[in-house]
């Protein structure tokens, strides 16, 4: 080391309410320092805490695509973990169970620097956030994490716009409004849930529908329906809509108009 380029930091005062931070964390050299920030923020939070992500957007200066890249990162190294998605009294869908996993190697000594997994297997323990009342919700105790042992050490995380959220986003602006902060977070829970053309026919249905007031809860409804009756890809919901209506557009002939992007789409 270049000794002339070493420096000291020492604490300018004491500290006052604090969270507890493992030192694995901090010396994992496959996290990104974005990702230990989030990790830092996540742990600062009680149990059940509820959140958005754009309310994490709104808390710092990355943009929503760096955040959502950063939340996949800790995804990926398994320190975040995602369950099932909740259901209110209705069976209308919400959001995700997220579990924030404060350490993941028990033999971390404390002090070592972490790279590419050198000391040992994770092991994941009980779940440190997301205790839920919901009734429709499994335990997340047995959930197993996505790709927990991938080393992420080579991994250079890009900003990206996932291509099919921008797809349903779009028709959502042409045929019904601007896209809020909450509003996207939905879009994005459905692309996540839902094949991305089945999304899309949902709300190709409400709009064709003038007394709909709310776009979101009108498609999520058709979309749960759908769900039910074991309706997976947009073919087999314009059969099963079809068989709905009584077969009288035998002709295929086009009931209304949609706009997807600056063509009209009939149906």
């Amino acid at each position: 080391m270049d000794q002339l380029n070493e420096n000291i930091l020492r604490k300018s005062r004491k500290q006052r309410a604090f969270t507890q931070i493992d030192n694995e964390i901090i010396n994992n050299e496959n996290l990104s320092w974005q990702a230990k920030g989030l990790m830092a923020y996540l742990l600062s939070k009680p149990d059940d805490w509820k959140f958005y992500e754009a309310d994490i957007v709104n808390r710092g200066t990355n943009g929503k695509a760096s955040v959502k890249a950063i939340i996949k990162e800790l995804l990926d190294s398994g320190y975040l973990i995602r369950g099932e998605r909740t259901r209110d009294d209705k069976g209308h869908l919400k959001g995700y169970i997220y579990t924030v996993e404060p350490y993941l190697y028990d033999n971390y000594d404390g002090k070592s620097y972490i790279r590419n997994s050198n000391v040992g297997n994770p092991n994941i323990g009980k779940p440190y956030v997301g205790k839920t009342d919901n009734s429709n919700t499994k335990s997340l105790s047995n959930t197993k994490p996505l790709s927990n042992t991938k080393p992420l050490s080579n991994t250079k995380l890009q900003p990206t716009i996932d291509s099919e959220f921008v797809k349903i986003k779009d028709f959502y602006e042409s045929n019904f409004s601007l896209v809020s902060p909450i509003i996207g977070e939905m879009l994005g829970g459905l692309v996540d849930d839902f094949d991305t053309d089945l999304v899309l026919y949902a709300f190709e249905i409400t709009a064709l529908n003038p007394k709909v007031s709310n776009p979101m809860r009108y498609a999520t409804s058709i979309l749960n329906g759908w769900q039910k009756n074991l309706v997976t890809t947009r073919q087999q919901a314009e059969i099963y809509e079809s068989n709905k209506r009584g077969g009288n557009n035998e002709n295929n002939q086009p009931t209304g108009t949609a706009k997807v992007g600056n063509v009209d789409v009939g149906f």
